[in-house]
């Protein structure tokens, strides 16, 4: 049985499009918990709306207390029955076989903890931004090989703790399905981690075993000003925090420190690439921003990696 949460802090304008692309899916044996965040607007009435016409939904009422511990409550309320979960942002949707294709990603990957497929951009009246599935954000999934950042030529490989290492190839929580037990052993979202916390969870699954991917569009991720991905928020010192964590030589990362460091040292040669692009388009904030990171990266790559080999 499926468990998919969607944790909402004032999303009126998109809700019901997020709900009923829950509602259709080909796979219907699933429960549906809507954490309310300590919204503000009319996001309880289309709750309530909702609730009337379908049993299978749980209502949950909290203080705005974010959207990792909103996630995480909403895991906390689902049934025992549930095996699988899917965290789905109140502004985004579904394509109507989603699960099914994630489930069935995990059913020829059973050592996996989570499946993935991809996501498509669209704009704040629907329009599709994402033409193309080689378009799609993190159809180009990289690995490090012997020291070494290489192009995964097969899309049908899975994808390891070094994939997710050097940016975050996930953009949302809405691609995967996830494995409750593997759910658990992470200790879920980390609310220190915000806006980066979704970023973090995959990286903890990874650790666990590689996660199944497939080169499919599972979703649809609203571009606008609030979004982390979109607003540049999505770096700077909650990244920091979690390759700080990644470094620490006890606990879940204690395995993959080196493959962290080589991670971050690509992740700046990155952020050089970008820069250089922000300058030729003379983007000066773009490019003020990203020297900041690189800086920042910098300075953790000669002092919290120093004395990992």
């Amino acid at each position: 049985m499926y468990g998919i949460v969607a944790p909402i802090w004032n999303g009126e304008r998109y809700l019901e499009k997020c709900i009923e692309s829950v509602l259709s899916q080909t796979v219907q044996n699933f429960e549906l918990v809507l954490v309310n965040d300590g919204s503000t607007d009319s996001s309880e009435e289309i709750i309530y709306k909702f609730i009337k016409l379908d049993k299978r939904i749980k209502y949950v009422k909290q203080d705005n207390l974010k959207v990792a511990k909103a996630r995480n409550r909403g895991f906390q309320e689902l049934s025992k029955y549930i095996n699988y979960i899917l965290f789905i942002d109140q502004d985004d949707y579904l394509e109507q076989n989603a699960i099914e294709i994630l489930h069935g990603a995990l059913l020829q990957h059973p050592e996996s903890p989570a499946s993935y497929g991809l996501g498509r951009f669209v704009g704040m009246n629907g329009e599709y931004y994402t033409k193309s599935i080689s378009d799609a954000y993190g159809y180009n999934r990289y690995k490090i090989e012997n020291n070494k950042r290489v192009i995964i030529r097969d899309h049908y490989t899975l994808s390891s703790f070094d994939v997710l290492a050097v940016w975050p190839a996930i953009m949302t929580p809405g691609q995967m399905l996830i494995k409750k037990e593997a759910f658990i052993s992470t200790g879920g979202f980390d609310p220190y981690a915000e806006p980066a916390d979704e970023w973090e969870l995959t990286l903890k699954l990874s650790t666990i075993s590689d996660l199944a991917y497939i080169p499919l569009f599972v979703m649809n991720k609203r571009c606008h000003d609030r979004h982390a991905l979109t607003s540049g928020i999505y770096k700077n010192n909650n990244m920091i925090y979690i390759r700080k964590k990644m470094a620490q030589n006890n606990g879940i990362y204690a395995n993959f420190n080196h493959t962290a460091k080589v991670a971050l040292k690509y992740a700046i040669l990155f952020n050089c690439n970008v820069f250089k692009t922000h300058i030729r388009q003379k983007n000066i904030k773009g490019a003020r921003s990203r020297l900041k990171n690189i800086i920042q990266d910098i300075i953790l790559y000669h002092t919290t990696y120093n004395n990992i080999h």
